[in-house]
């Protein structure tokens, strides 16, 4: 029988113990701002990422298709790993 899975991108918030202990696989997604890119969960991080966000002059936004980069499409992390 085939084994189902869970998989969600970061945007869901899901804790990370409740992801471990589910065994739900997430991609991260990509935060634009100007030149800046980061990765949600990966290099943007709770108050450290809300921090950033008070001092933004502008307000970043996700990754849209035309911005997209060949092989940039996220891929599913275990336990928040890259």
């Amino acid at each position: 029988m085939p084994r189902v899975g869970i998989v969600t991108d970061s945007v869901a918030s899901i804790p990370q113990d409740l992801r471990e202990a589910l065994d739900i696989r997430w991609a991260a997604l990509y935060i634009h701002q100007g030149a800046v890119v980061l990765r949600d969960l990966l290099t943007a991080h709770g108050d450290a990422f809300y921090e950033w966000l008070t001092k933004a002059n502008e307000l970043p936004n996700g990754q849209s298709q035309r911005r997209r980069l060949p092989g940039a499409i996220p891929r599913p992390h275990r336990r928040g790993c890259a």
